[in-house]
């Protein structure tokens, strides 16, 4: 969000200042998830809902780093840092769902 350069350039190998406000998106996609999970440690019943969005988010990040083959050391942090977010927030799902899960409200 801050650099959108550096993460084009250095994380996507794009060298077109047009990816910038694609790049910032992105950035600003990440900011959200994080201000949730934040906001979550305030207001509990938001927990599971900002680790659904992450684990997805963070999943499927992970996924297309994997399918484009990082090569440099930034892309391999990247892909790394994306997949171990969305196991971290997959582990709390399974437990959240064994644990509290089963006192959802009934539809």
């Amino acid at each position: 969000m801050l650099k959108p350069t550096f993460t084009a350039r250095q994380i996507f190998g794009i060298d077109d200042p047009r990816a910038h406000p694609l790049v910032m998106e992105i950035g600003f996609a990440n900011l959200a998830i994080g201000i949730t999970a934040i906001a979550s440690l305030h207001a509990a019943a938001w927990t599971p809902a900002a680790a659904v969005a992450g684990a997805i988010f963070y999943l499927l990040a992970g996924i297309q780093h994997i399918r484009n083959r990082p090569t440099t050391r930034p892309e391999k942090v990247a892909m790394v840092s994306d997949l171990g977010l969305a196991v971290v927030l997959i582990a709390y799902l399974l437990w959240w769902w064994a644990n509290a899960g089963s006192v959802l409200p009934q539809a």
